[in-house]
């Protein structure tokens, strides 16, 4: 499908324009106001909710990582697909959450609600481009992808832009 000639078009529920893509305010509002899920299947569906936005938050995995490890605690023993596998997760109840998993959710939301105005830019070939990587044994690799701001004159291109004059490319 081809839009021509749209200053914004709406696709798999992103906002493109040309100066990047973001999503819509609604949709990041209606994920900040959800409750602490308290089945397995209602865990699943917030850590698919916002493991399809993990690009617009830093670090997703990395914050995600305690609700993702009581989600698999949840489904030892469970049934392997199908009907039966959605069943199980529909009675599943989550119990009680801990203090880490409490946190990893706040979090979360936390970041839902303040990224409303984060955009990700399009990728410009005539701007110096910058990637942060971070690794750990447990955790694994996060990668920033990020340019300088347009008006921003870094003069050393070696030493990483300080963090108010950057715009985000990608979050991995």
């Amino acid at each position: 499908k081809a839009y021509i000639g749209c200053p914004q078009v709406s696709l798999l529920g992103q906002r493109v324009d040309g100066l990047g893509m973001s999503t819509p305010e609604e949709k990041l509002r209606a994920i900040a106001d959800l409750q602490f899920p308290d089945t397995l299947q209602k865990l699943e569906t917030y850590l698919g909710m916002t493991g399809d936005l993990r690009h617009i938050i830093p670090w997703y995995a990395q914050k995600a990582q305690p609700l993702q490890i009581r989600k698999t605690a949840l489904l030892r023993g469970s049934p392997l697909a199908g009907r039966p596998r959605q069943e199980w997760a529909k009675k599943t109840r989550y119990g009680h959450p801990t203090e880490e998993e409490l946190q990893s959710f706040e979090i979360l939301q936390n970041n839902f609600k303040t990224c409303a105005d984060s955009k990700l830019v399009h990728w410009n070939d005539t701007r110096q481009a910058y990637i942060d990587i971070d690794a750990s044994q447990q955790v694994g690799f996060g990668v920033v992808i990020y340019h300088t701001k347009e008006n921003y004159d870094h003069k050393d291109p070696i030493k990483p832009p300080p963090a108010a004059e950057t715009q985000p490319i990608m979050f991995l």
